[in-house]
This record gives structure tokens, sequence and C-alpha cells, in this order.
């Protein structure tokens, strides 16, 4: 039963559509896919006491269908909330499923998790003849379900609750089902899970009177791993995925492990990498031989901050610093150390996020790719369209390694891996305050070429949907 219990309210695709169905279309229909997701629990229950799932699932020819189902429908779920519905009329008869409890059953029924639980449970539990343990099964695990799923809806569309969960709304949706069902996340934090411009021992936004730097930290991260899609057992944070002999993905960890405090000068930023780094000694050894070690046709780096050198002097603005020293600017001993061996290695591409713009870098040994913000302001929020224009003029003037910025837009950035060449796509939005959203208002794309001179370019296309 507690097994049951934790297993129900784990997140997952169920919890999924809860949220969707309840912050969509209320209370109503979140009960009412609260009892489908019940009645499938009762489906799962009494196909594996009959013992029909086992026998199922004994088989590698259904263990693949059934996934493949299961994860087709979570696509189709994901892409049905991504795809934008202005415009588009759909009557009750040209949609597949309507009603909430048909979409809770098909949901639950199509979720490996609940086929799994159940198989795996009652292979274990001995039911003897005649006896009313079975009965008693059917109605618990349903009922509790379907008791745990109506709560959820009943707590979300609660009135205390409305009103941050409908500043939230979009938010919460594409994050907890459209874009998890659609498309693995591969996470890591950076400053802001804790406090702005941290570091390892305090952080620039960080007050006395706000207690301990270190027990907040703690309880950031503890709620980060309790609420992120990242392994327990790489509590470090850093880490190597690899997908083929295609890439391998380096993520790193440049807050917590080692990093010392931001210089307040900008002649501090040359400190010694001994004394002054960005990640620990350790991390940093573990990076080199990551890169070493790898046989990948591209080694891709995804880095927190802007890692290429970026003069922001030539903003003839008093509010803005002549370098950001939160980012590798700040630390550019340690900066020019890595950059040195990576013009010694195989192709290797940087993604970044955190500065709110679109840049795209060309430096010796290495490619820096950086995506826009999809909501947070930048110089757009903070200025007047054309003065946002200037800026990014003068900064590709003033920095020869810049191929590409913009400095005023939101959206995101597509990156695709191919053997002879890396190609990235950043999608501008036209509007991003309109809860039914924007379409697509322009792209611009680049093409890396490996061991060319010119190995950024700009590659032309077709302007059109993704």
């Amino acid at each position: 039963a507690i097994a049951h219990l934790l297993a129900v309210m784990s997140p997952g695709p169920d919890t999924a559509i809860i949220f969707q169905q309840s912050l969509n279309k209320g209370r109503g229909a979140g009960i009412f896919t609260a009892l489908g997701i019940g009645f499938g629990i009762f489906l799962h229950c009494l196909l594996a006491i009959s013992g029909i799932s086992i026998l199922l699932y004994s088989t590698e020819e259904a263990r693949f269908i059934i996934k493949v189902l299961g994860a087709s429908y979570l696509v189709y779920v994901g892409l049905k909330s991504l795809l934008p519905q202005n415009g588009i009329s759909v009557t009750p008869s040209a949609t597949i499923i309507t009603h909430p409890f048909l979409i809770g059953l098909i949901t639950n029924i199509l979720n490996v998790k609940a086929f799994l639980f159940t198989v795996s449970l009652f292979s274990f539990i001995n039911l003897q003849p005649n006896s009313l343990m079975p009965i008693i099964y059917l109605l618990y695990f349903p009922v509790t379900t379907a008791a745990w799923f109506a709560f959820m809806s009943y707590a979300l569309t609660h009135q205390a609750l409305g009103n941050i969960f409908e500043q939230y709304n979009t938010r919460i949706q594409f994050t907890s089902s459209a874009l998890h069902a659609a498309h693995p996340i591969i996470a890591i934090w950076d400053d802001h899970e804790i406090a702005n411009n941290s570091y390892q021992s305090g952080a620039q936004n960080h007050q006395a009177e706000e207690g301990a730097y270190l027990d907040r930290a703690k309880a950031a991260m503890q709620a980060y791993r309790e609420w992120m899609p990242i392994r327990e057992d790489q509590p470090q944070g850093y880490r190597v995925l690899r997908f083929g002999q295609m890439v391998d993905l380096i993520l790193l960890e440049t807050r917590l492990d080692g990093r010392t405090a931001q210089p307040k000068k900008n002649e501090d930023r040359f400190q010694p990498e001994e004394v002054h780094h960005m990640m620990s000694p350790h991390q940093r050894d573990w990076l080199l031989g990551s890169l070493e070690q790898s046989q990948a046709a591209y080694r891709v780096i995804c880095n927190q901050v802007i890692f290429s050198p970026l003069n922001l002097g030539v903003l003839p603005s008093k509010k803005v610093a002549s370098y950001n020293l939160d980012a590798w600017d700040g630390y550019a001993k340690e900066r020019d150390l890595l950059s040195s061996y990576f013009a010694t290695s195989a192709p290797v591409v940087i993604l970044t996020g955190d500065s709110h713009c679109a840049w795209a870098f060309q430096n010796k040994g290495y490619v820096e790719l950086c995506v826009q913000s999809i909501t947070s302001p930048n110089f757009n929020e903070f200025a007047q369209p054309l003065i946002a224009r200037l800026a990014g003029f003068l900064l590709k003037w003033g920095n020869h390694n810049l191929e590409f910025v913009n400095t005023r837009d939101h959206g995101f950035m597509l990156v695709e891996f191919g053997q002879a060449y890396v190609e990235s796509t950043w999608v501008f939005m036209d509007e991003i305050k309109q809860k039914a959203g924007g379409q697509i208002q322009h792209k611009r794309k680049r093409r890396f070429v490996p061991w060319t001179k010119n190995a950024l370019r700009r590659a032309p296309f077709a302007l059109g949907p993704l």
C-alpha cells in the first residue's frame, strides 16, 4: 500500500495530465481526469491479477509495443500542448479524445510506469485461492489513485492558490507537461537557484540577515534535486553524456564547486588560476581529461556563463561595466588555460545561457553559441528599440571574435550536429506577453565547419515554420 501511494505521488504522465486539465479546463475536468486515471489503475490491476499483464510482458515484442505506444501518446500530448491554437477551429468531431475521463484513462493505460508497477507488484504478491485480497486490491489501488489526483486537482484550482497558479499557469503547463513530455531535459543549475552571482562561499545578493549562506545553498540544492530531472548519483552536477560517436556532452558546474568570489576591479580578473578560479582544480582536471579521452566528433561543453572574451566597454553607458566579472571574463587566467587546450583538441563547441541575449563567438580552437532568453529581460526592456539595435552593432564592431549578436529579441536556439558541420538556429518570437503565444518573427542561422579558416559562417535558409 505504501509503495503504491509513493508511486502515485511521484511525478509522471498522470501528474502532468492533471496539471494540464485542471489549469486549462477547471476543477471539474481535473476530477473527471482523476477518475479516468483511477479506472485505468483498476484495469492494470485486473490484468495483473489475472496474469495477462505478466504474460504480455514476458515477450520482448510485447514490451517493445507497450513502450512505443506509451511514448507515442506522450509525444502527442506534448506536441498538442506546444502547437499554437489561435486561429484554428477545432470541433468535437475533429478531435479523437475530448472527455477528461477518457483522457485520464488513456494516459494511465499507456503509462509504462503504471504498467510496470502493477506487473512487478503482483508478481511478488502471493494470492491464495478463494481469498478476498484480490477484491481488496482491485478497490484500494484505484480508489486511492483517483482520490490523490482529485485532491491534486482541488488544490490546483483552490481560490487561495488561484492567483499564484494563474500567474504561472503558462509556465507550469509548459514545463510540467508539454516540454517534459516532448523532450528529455538535461538540467544543471546556475546562480539564481540560490542567489544572484553566487559562488562557493557566498553571493552578491545574499545578505547577512538572511542567515548562513551555506544553509541557503543546501536548501536550494535540495529543492532543485527534488523537482528537477537530475540523477541522484551525480550530486556534483558536472558530468558527461555520450551520444554515439557524434557528440560528447560535457556539463560544467561553475557555482558551488570551487568558484571563488567575483573580482571587484577589472585588473583583478587576471589573478592566477591557483587562487582565483571558476571551478575547483579537481573539476578542471576532470574537464581536461574528459576532452582528452573523448572519441566523439564534437566535444560539446554546456556552460552557465559566457566563456568567450567580450568587451562591453564599447557601449557608451556608465550603467554597463567594461567586462562582466561574473562571467569567464572575470576569471581570465583560468579561461586562457582552458582555451589553449581547446586549440589542440578536436572541434569544441560551447553552449551557453545566462546573458538573455543571442551570441555567436568564434575563437581559436572553439566556437561558442549562446541562447537568448524566452521571457527574461534583455536590452529591449531597458532601452528604446533603436538604442537596443545600436548596442548590438557597437558590440559586434568592438569585438572581433563576435560573429553574431541579437540583444533585443526573445525565443530559443536549436543546434544540430552533423558529420560535415554544426548548425545553430536562433528562433525569435514576435510576442512573449500573451498567454496564447506568438508567432515566429524571424530566424538567424550559422554553421560551424571544423578545421577551416572561417569556421563560423552564415547559413542561408528559407523562412517558415520549424
